[in-house]
């Protein structure tokens, strides 16, 4: 949660971690119902349930921005230099903001500041309702400052330190009413500290992985679930991302659970029985059950999210995303939603780079259409022989089926895809993690991976369409990459058109003759009948294909029953072609796009022309020079 570990400590070590998901959760309701753009690096939010309303620090623009649960919009923005952690105080009504070497008192009645406590450069911060006291890390300096909310002032101080009497960076804590305790990560001992608030002692330190940033107590079960970012290189067998669950009975840790990548921040929803767990380097927020103490959802959320809190009023989490790729904003996650989450499929789940694997999600029955759709995919990386992903949004992938094209750059790895599906009334669901396995090109893994397109395509649409104005427009391009738009005056409306659109990958089928193209190959076939029987001559069909390996060099051929056809193709960045062609040409009839071949003997004709034209000029050269030298050796002599 400290946002010096990601300009000051993260400088110094390798951004590695493991992200596993395991494919056999069962499906949860769950997703982002808004975003809310905020100023640049928003790293923490607190609750505050007396108004219904987000506090969020914004390091980086030296701002605390006030949202409204129920409406989602900023209502108040209070200056502050660099808040970081930030705590909510119901007996008071009031909001505790790290900032700078200060902890900044607002009021929530009028969202001015009206306190400022000096301190030793804090970071992370708790209310402990018992004593009615604000405990703050102060991070640099490895102190603990305990300030009473009755006077506003220091009344103690703690110093932690590890073995060695080295700084060990304390960052976020939690508060256990149950046992009166204080539990406070400390980044770099490995090491969660337990500290009485009646003493304000250290009565236990809790070994943990490396990178331990945030803490939330689950009052439900009497256990803390620790954000453990695990990125220490010095110590190997403790560089796994995790959470790590410690029961406040025994003070040791009783479960290990795998996350995404660098989870900083965590929150525990008392509604659900839930811990929602922030991973900033995959771009997602995690779903522990803490009745079995299991990752029960993972939902994609703003750009490296890193502050999380629970809005029970709500039943709604709020995450700070910080965006290192400039999209900065808070996400809304509700904990439950009145849609079912799709189940997606991969077909195939296992293909060679170069080939395609179609991503197809079931029908959602509920909610209120229409429906927005995005598909998210994380790229693999490898550590410790382990598969990890980091989760963006695909651009253009807003339909139910998405069509994973590979080529040979693409990464060789266990690929990860989430769908997120919103409904007009604002209810959101993301499904579960479909895994594609890409292996090297030429690997021929699997049957599966290359059908034969006379048998078995990679993916087929079928639509019927009404003509009007003597036009109609069939997209299939999310299934099958083509899109068909026919035109033409003997098109009457009202006529019925059933359009069907295949996609095969790179196999052509054994009856048609080889194709004179090379490059990235692709064979499609286009079938079109109108319920008033054969098109006539004069219906012109334009039929577009999206692929992102097709390039400016890319043309279209069509088999007119014993040639390929080559025909004046179109193209448009970043990887669409496009041809006219009669429809009546459209009677299930096989396309292929592909690179031109070069003609050998073409090139060596142009070859013998350019040696002709520069022996030519050559010996003209030659010649101009030597009658020159002649007529000025004449003058010469005349002289």
């Amino acid at each position: 949660m400290h946002r010096k570990v990601k300009v000051r400590k993260l400088l110094g070590l390798i951004l590695t971690a493991i992200f596993i998901f395991s494919t056999t959760h069962g499906v949860y309701a769950i997703g982002v119902n808004a975003t809310i753009a905020l100023g640049k690096s928003p790293n923490n939010v607190a609750y505050d349930s007396g108004r219904g309303e987000i506090f969020v620090a914004n390091y980086w623009a030296n701002m605390v921005y006030v949202i409204s649960d129920v409406t989602n919009t900023v209502v108040a923005t209070i200056p502050m230099i660099e808040p970081q952690g930030i705590a909510y105080d119901p007996a008071k009504g009031e909001i505790f903001v790290a900032s700078y070497y200060n902890v900044s008192v607002i009021s929530d009645s009028t969202n001015a500041i009206i306190a400022n406590i000096t301190v030793g450069g804090p970071c992370g911060l708790v209310y402990d309702s018992g004593k009615g006291e604000i405990f703050a890390t102060n991070y640099d300096i490895s102190t603990i400052s305990v300030i009473s909310d009755a006077t506003n002032t220091v009344v103690a101080n703690l110093n932690i330190y590890d073995y060695f009497h080295s700084v060990v960076y304390p960052d976020g804590l939690a508060y256990d009413p149950a046992k009166g305790e204080i539990f406070v990560a400390d980044w770099d001992m490995a090491m969660v500290s337990v500290i009485s608030d009646s003493t304000n002692a250290i009565v236990a330190n809790v070994p943990v992985g490396y990178g331990p940033s945030d803490v939330a107590y689950d009052s439900s079960k009497g256990e803390l679930f620790v954000a453990v970012q695990g990125l220490g290189a010095e110590l190997p067998d403790e560089l796994t991302s995790m959470v790590s669950v410690i029961s406040d009975t025994t003070n040791t840790v009783v479960k290990n659970i795998t996350v995404g990548m660098s989870p900083t921040g965590i929150a525990y929803d008392s509604g659900k029985g839930e811990i929602f767990v922030s991973n900033q380097d995959s771009s997602t927020v995690s779903i522990i059950s803490d009745i079995n103490n299991s990752v029960i959802a993972t939902v994609p959320v703003g750009d490296h999210p890193e502050g999380i809190v629970y809005d029970s009023g709500k039943g709604e989490v709020f995450t700070a995303n910080g965006g290192n790729s400039g999209n900065n904003s808070v996400s809304v996650v509700t904990d439950s939603s009145t849609l079912p989450a799709p189940c997606v499929s991969a077909s195939p789940s296992t293909v060679d780079q170069g080939q395609t694997s179609i991503l197809t999600s079931s029908a959602i029955s509920t909610g209120t259409p229409p429906y927005k759709y995005q598909w998210f995919s994380g790229e693999p990386y490898t550590f410790n022989s382990q598969p990890s992903a980091c989760y963006q949004p695909i651009n253009g992938a807003t339909s139910p089926s998405y069509r994973f094209v590979t080529s040979t750059s693409t990464f060789v790895g266990n690929w990860s895809f989430i769908l997120s599906v919103t409904d007009s009334a604002g209810a959101a669901v993301s499904s579960t993690t479909i895994m594609v396995t890409v292996n090297a090109a030429g690997s021929s893994t699997s049957s599966s991976a290359t059908p034969s397109p006379s048998t078995a395509p990679l993916s087929s649409a079928t639509s019927t369409v009404t003509v009007t104005n003597n036009s109609a427009t069939v997209d299939q391009s999310a299934i099958t990459g083509i899109n068909v738009t026919l035109n033409g005056p003997a098109l009457q409306d009202g006529t019925q058109l059933n359009v069907t659109t295949t996609y095969y990958g790179e196999n052509q089928p054994s009856e048609i003759a080889s194709v004179s193209l090379s490059g990235a190959i692709a064979f499609y076939d286009v079938s079109v009948t109108s319920s008033s029987g054969a098109l006539g001559r004069d219906v012109n069909a334009t039929v577009s294909i999206s692929n992102p390996s097709f390039t400016n060099s890319s043309i279209i051929q069509y088999w007119n029953g014993s040639i390929w056809t080559s025909v004046a193709t179109a193209f448009t960045y970043p990887g669409t072609v496009s041809v006219t062609i009669p429809a009546s040409a459209l009677a299930g009839t096989p396309i292929v796009v592909g690179t031109p071949k070069l003609n050998t003997t073409s090139k060596l004709n142009l070859l013998e022309v350019i040696y002709g034209v520069v022996a030519g000029f050559a010996i003209t050269a030659t010649i101009v020079a030597v009658l020159m030298f002649t007529v000025r050796g004449k003058k010469n002599k005349g002289s």
